[in-house]
């Protein structure tokens, strides 16, 4: 199975044979190279969409959200510890 999107000008396609498989990640960048292109690991029991969001950190295409999302876990952990 193979989904392609389009995320801020970049090509996002993510793809694997079976649901047993890690997800395969290509991000390809307005002017033809790769952003992000590789095996996500550990990412069979994943969904399609957890993969474009991973293809969008793993490229740096929404830095705020990744900011917030370490923002937030160090907080937690913090609440934690406190």
């Amino acid at each position: 199975m193979q989904y392609t999107r389009t995320f801020k000008k970049h090509s996002i396609t993510v793809e694997r044979e079976s649901r047993k498989d890690n997800w395969y990640i290509r991000v390809t960048a307005p002017c033809g190279s790769y952003a992000y292109d590789g095996w996500w690991s550990d990412s069979a029991s994943k969904t399609a969409k957890e993969a474009f969001e991973e293809a969008k950190r793993g490229a740096q295409l929404d830095p705020n959200k990744e900011a917030r999302r370490v923002a937030q876990s160090a907080a937690k952990e913090g609440a934690q510890q406190g």
